[in-house]
């Protein structure tokens, strides 16, 4: 061909493949902000299901201040050392506890890790990682998480102030010993009454507005073995669903009620224990997540 029509072929491809998100226009890439990739970064990690539910938060509270701003082309390690001496302070303050320092590094990871290797191809836009060889935050201080005893579950689950679906809950999740996103997910036809099994293979993810399932945290399929003590209520549970026509077992409350009303009703049925409510430096109080502990 002549060299016309091979800059014409080139010209054509160039545009098919900024169409595709093959590549990006480098006028658009050179000045991209941090706070604007990290937006395209959210959405194609919520598409594929591998974002966490306080991420977000995560990312505008703490890694914003001091990147959204600048180019993320231009991020130096210098910036990513900043970010871990404000963790530490933090963490020296008594602002954040636990594993909740190493959760906020594992996220800058993640995100220029992904800004030079991702899988989509459109949000690779850089050639090195800031965060190589970059201390990581000192680890928090681990507060004591508490769990029910086999008493104190008795007297909840039997408690008639306590609203039958809530009881169902919490019975489900402590017998079976599920997160919030796999009990949402537990369709009638992952129970097995007649091998005596539940299988678990997936979640719900509530990380968008929209509620989609997805794979587990662990992305394991398990079996879950039926405790003769749930059999009946999970018999009883089936029956229902399948008589108004649900798929799903369990009819989910909105995620962030779920650690309030079990400590509304934990006093409703005469648990008190003060391990359970403390919520200070060395003390976690119980969630609805600690049901799987228990």
């Amino acid at each position: 061909m002549t060299e016309a029509q091979a800059r014409d072929l080139a010209a054509q491809a160039s545009a098919l493949a900024l169409a595709e998100g093959a590549t990006r226009d480098p006028h658009t890439t050179a000045s991209e902000t941090s706070g604007a990739w990290v937006e395209r970064w959210f959405a194609d990690r919520t598409r594929r299901g591998v974002i966490g539910k306080r991420d977000r938060g995560t990312w505008k509270k703490w890694i914003a201040p001091f990147l959204d701003a600048l180019p993320i082309r231009d991020v130096s390690r210098a910036d990513v050392e900043r970010i871990v001496e404000h963790i530490d302070n933090a963490t020296l303050a008594g602002e954040i506890h636990g594993q909740s320092p190493g959760k906020i590094w594992s996220l800058v990871q993640a995100a220029f890790r992904d800004a030079c290797r991702s899988k989509t191809r459109s949000l690779r836009v850089r050639d090195d990682n800031p965060t190589k060889d970059v201390e990581p935050p000192d680890g928090g201080e681990e507060r004591s998480r508490p769990w029910l005893y086999p008493c104190e579950v008795a007297a909840l689950l039997s408690c008639e102030r306590i609203p039958v679906r809530w009881r169902r809950l919490f019975a489900i999740t402590t017998y079976l010993y599920l997160r919030a996103g796999e009990v949402a997910a537990l369709a009638v036809e992952d129970v097995d009454l007649i091998g005596g099994v539940v299988l678990v293979h997936r979640a719900e993810n509530r990380a968008g507005r929209l509620r989609a399932l997805k794979r587990t945290k662990t992305r394991i399929t398990h079996r879950v073995p039926i405790e003769p003590t749930l059999r009946p209520l999970l018999e009883v549970m089936i029956a229902e669903a399948r008589a108004e026509g649900r798929a799903l077992l369990v009819p989910m409350p909105p995620a962030c009620d779920l650690p309030d009303q079990l400590r509304m009703y934990l006093p409703w049925a005469g648990v008190t224990r003060p391990e359970l409510f403390a919520d200070d430096a060395t003390r976690a109080q119980i969630t609805f997540h600690d049901l799987r502990a228990t």
